[in-house]
């Protein structure tokens, strides 16, 4: 009697210690689909519990393991992140294969032993898979895994509603309407982010911006001296506070991020002007977005973007050749040849060429939108790997330092002398 008492012990035991691991190793895969773009998701990441329904999820394991291998394909795909084709694909299905085989008498030790080891390693992967969506540090305040992601979506949103840009001509102008209450909210919650993450000088620089916004300009001044304190090469302090007067912070440009579905009146006003390369506002922070027109249909989020950028020394002065690459899944990848022109800076504007490339470097992402007419194409971040990374940064140090400049006039004769001289075999899109 007391011996059954203890077997059935263990075994309750075992049960719920299985549950416990079960829940977190849906949580795993839950959180994976979540990390992925509504547009790269197959499946709702709700659905995963379907796999405590008995008998449903002998099935359902087959359907969560091909639907998390396409979403996460997906989003590496379209963020540009280099990846197996079909990550986790091979080890989760051999781990379903085993977990049918392990009912056969004959086979379930060694079947059921062996679709343990998988279940343990396909869940490893998994994990894996959404450490690298949730954590990438380009991306700043925009990273998916800041610790301070819930402040800054309120602050994110209070700045919507309360900043809009209007054109005036060739100019753009910044109303503000915030009320009393948004505006103590807006810097009390940046406030909140900054006690929680003290070394992180984007999120001083993010309150210089609202207070700035705010006319608490003193305030603001302040507030990029204490970054400047900590890291006097802060790229955004520095110009900043360096060119008060003309340099433009994050509020002052048009919102962006891959759920804009047209473009804004002044991305559209720029490239009405041929301004392909152009500063956008991602949340509460500056990146760029190349903004291109384009013919045919929308491209689907199995289209791969790749950006590569090549520094020009031509006989003219410098320019930077940027190439994008569509592939299809199936076709021959199109590419894409455009330039960004290296005039002396004169107006100390984010907006003038030497100034995009530094910011490309300091926040190492951007954004491909193609458009036709007022139909937006496609809209995808790309998230620069380290090579790419690399090279940004050796072009933005190259040109702080050469300090040569390309005449206006001579622009166009400088890109045709670059596409005559410039072997594209050397392309290699490294991530």
């Amino acid at each position: 009697m007391f011996g059954h008492d203890v077997q059935d012990s263990v075994v309750v035991s075992f049960l719920i210690l299985f549950v416990v691991l079960f829940v977190f190793y849906l949580r795993t895969l839950q959180g994976a689909l979540a990390r992925c773009s509504a547009e790269a998701r197959t499946l709702s990441p709700a659905l995963v519990w379907l796999m405590f329904v008995p008998l449903v999820n002998v099935v359902w394991n087959f359907v969560l393991v091909l639907a998390l291998s396409r979403s996460l394909g997906n989003e590496f795909r379209r963020r540009g992140i280099r990846a197996d084709a079909n990550p986790g694909r091979t080890l989760g299905l051999a781990m379903c294969v085993l977990y049918i085989v392990s009912y056969v008498p004959l086979a379930a030790l060694i079947a059921g032993t062996a679709g343990s080891i998988c279940w343990i390693a396909y869940w490893a992967k998994i994990a894996g898979y959404s450490r690298r969506l949730a954590s990438n540090p380009a991306l700043r305040l925009a990273n998916p895994g800041h610790p301070a992601r819930k402040q800054l979506e309120q602050v994110v949103r209070i700045v919507d509603r309360s900043v809009q840009l209007e054109l005036a001509g060739d100019r753009t102008l910044m109303k503000v309407s915030a009320s009393d209450e948004d505006r103590a909210q807006a810097v009390s919650l940046l406030d909140e982010a900054i006690a929680g993450c003290p070394d992180d000088m984007d999120l001083l620089v993010a309150k210089a911006c609202v207070q700035h916004a705010w006319a608490q300009f003193k305030s603001a001044e302040e507030t990029l001296d204490a970054v400047l304190g900590k890291a006097s090469d802060h790229f955004e302090a520095r110009m900043w506070k360096s060119h008060w007067d003309t340099w433009s912070n994050a509020l002052r440009f048009p919102r962006w991020d891959e759920g804009s579905n047209s473009l804004h009146p002044v991305m559209a006003a720029h490239l009405r002007l041929e301004h392909s390369v152009q500063v956008v506002r991602d949340g509460i922070q500056k990146t760029l977005a190349i903004v291109v027109n384009a013919q045919g249909p929308a491209l689907g989020k199995r289209t791969r973007v790749d950006v590569e950028w090549i520094l020009s020394n031509t006989p003219l002065g410098p320019l930077v050749a940027y190439y994008l690459r569509l592939r299809e899944p199936s076709g021959t990848p199109n590419t894409i040849e455009a330039f960004l022109p290296i005039f002396q800076p004169t107006l100390f504007s984010p907006l003038e060429g030497c100034f995009l490339m530094q910011q490309l470097a300091f926040a190492p992402y951007c954004f491909v939108v193609l458009v036709r007419g007022d139909a937006l194409l496609l809209n995808r971040r790309i998230d620069f790997g380290e090579k790419t990374v690399q090279r940004l940064r050796d072009i933005a140090s190259q040109l702080s330092s050469a300090q040569s400049y390309l005449a206006p006039q001579d622009f166009q004769r400088a890109a045709q002398w670059h596409m005559g001289n410039f072997d594209m075999s050397r392309l290699e899109f490294a991530q």
